[in-house]
């Protein structure tokens, strides 16, 4: 089982190398794909268990300056996780 978890990590790390950077025009779309690449790592942490990731991850996603541009779609991101 474990190894699936390794190959949904290798899918979102290939999906962001895809994504590419913000772009000037057109932001909001590419926050969707960002936030939705970064969910779906969120949840193979909590399937691990791991903890640590998943606070890294939430205060990674809490430090986009451009999440903003999503207006009502913005996540709503959890509490920090207690270690």
């Amino acid at each position: 089982m474990q190894h699936r978890y390794e190959v949904v990590l290798q899918a979102c790390r290939r999906a962001l190398a895809s994504l590419g950077r913000e772009p000037v025009e057109g932001a909001a779309l590419w926050w969707q794909e960002w936030i939705e690449i970064q969910s779906d790592r969120f949840m193979v942490y909590y399937w691990l268990a791991q903890t640590d990731a998943m606070l890294e991850l939430i205060n990674q996603m809490r430090r986009q300056p451009g999440r903003d541009c999503l207006g009502p779609m913005r996540p709503r991101l959890p509490l920090p996780v207690a270690r």
